[in-house]
């Protein structure tokens, strides 16, 4: 890569292009944007390279966050900004490796914007969630768990005085929330 004289800044920024769309797709946009040719097998070496180091900061920043080491504030502190949580699972075909299981999780904010009703000519509120946030994990519940949790704080779900949960009541999904302690009977 070197020889290609770009800056690192540059070539750390092929993972966020590669992880859009096909390798070659990337180089093409990549050459349109910048005006530089690369090739696509070179995308490719940054973006495994860098994606070499993600498993380790994810699990660094979710030990920052572990259900034993957040101290929540006192319930009177909650916020007022209503907040939504999902939670879907699936299974999807690895190449090579056949069918695994993956479990993906939300949280936006909860908004009412008012909009016509297009068979009572009525002006009612719409409620939407905007803002999205999302973890997916390619594993088990347990594997999911702690990035779910860690979203949650991170967006402070667990101080929401008004929250909603979209999820499939499937033993999976409660097996989650109970894993991650989440508390939503308040």
């Amino acid at each position: 890569m070197a020889a290609l004289d770009l800056p690192a800044r540059t070539v750390k920024q092929w993972p966020a292009l590669a992880g859009t769309r096909p390798y070659v797709k990337a180089t093409e946009t990549f050459e349109r944007i910048a005006r530089r040719q690369v090739p696509s097998s070179v995308i490719w070496e940054a973006t495994q390279r860098h994606g070499q180091r993600l498993p380790g900061q994810v699990a660094q920043q979710q030990a920052n966050v572990g259900v034993e080491r957040v101290v929540l504030p006192p319930a009177a502190t909650d916020h007022d900004r209503p907040l939504g949580v999902s939670l879907d699972g699936g299974k999807m075909n690895i190449r090579g490796e056949g069918w695994k299981e993956f479990k993906a999780g939300a949280v936006f904010d909860v908004v009412a914007t008012p909009e016509l009703d297009r068979e009572s000519g009525d002006w009612v509120d719409e409620v939407h969630g905007v803002n999205l946030s999302y973890r997916a994990v390619l594993g088990s519940v347990d594997a999911f768990a702690p990035a779910l949790w860690g979203l949650a704080v991170a967006r402070q779900v667990p101080q929401a005085a008004d929250l909603s949960v979209v999820a499939d009541p499937h033993l999976r999904c409660r097996q989650v929330w109970v894993r991650v302690d989440l508390d939503l009977g308040r």
